[in-house]
């Protein structure tokens, strides 16, 4: 039986040329099973998911940074696995006024990362608590917004 739901899969207004990768941002409140839909379409795929902590490649300067991630994309790439972005909304919250050095800090570090998302080949998965936490310039580089909803328990369970 089919369960139905009201949830609605948005699909961005526009596909990158230049992208062959695929980019979902999953979208719901703590405890939704955003991660567990993540693991469910990487292992319904035959693929692995690596799950990315983005303090692990973060470093003091901003080349660190961008090392960092060109050296975790890559690899990813290259294995053919899942990519999970989890709580995305903790770094990549609305990009704001730039009044100091750390402001201009996050947002490079946050271009260099969405760049990296951009040309990602592979699947990359970003989870959020809300979609309200971005601008429209950062949906904008998503293929499909998935809104994920406490099921009920019977219905729920892990892959």
């Amino acid at each position: 039986m089919k369960r139905k739901t009201s949830a609605k899969v948005t699909p961005s207004r526009r596909k990158a040329a230049h992208s062959k990768g695929v980019r979902l941002l999953f979208v719901g409140g703590t405890r939704t099973g955003k991660t567990i839909a993540a693991r469910a379409l990487a292992n319904g795929l035959g693929l692995d998911l690596y799950q990315l902590d983005l303090s692990a490649v973060t470093g003091k300067y901003i080349s660190d940074t961008e090392k960092n991630l060109r050296r975790v994309f890559e690899e990813v790439e290259a294995s053919g696995t899942v990519l999970l972005l989890d709580e995305a909304d903790a770094l990549f919250g609305k990009r704001t006024t730039v009044r100091d050095a750390h402001d201009r800090y996050r947002h490079v570090e946050m271009d260099c990362l969405l760049r990296r998302i951009e040309k990602f080949y592979g699947i990359a998965i970003l989870s959020a608590a809300s979609r309200k936490n971005f601008d429209a310039a950062f949906l904008r580089r998503f293929d499909f917004i998935i809104p994920i909803s406490r099921g009920k328990p019977a219905g729920r369970r892990s892959p």
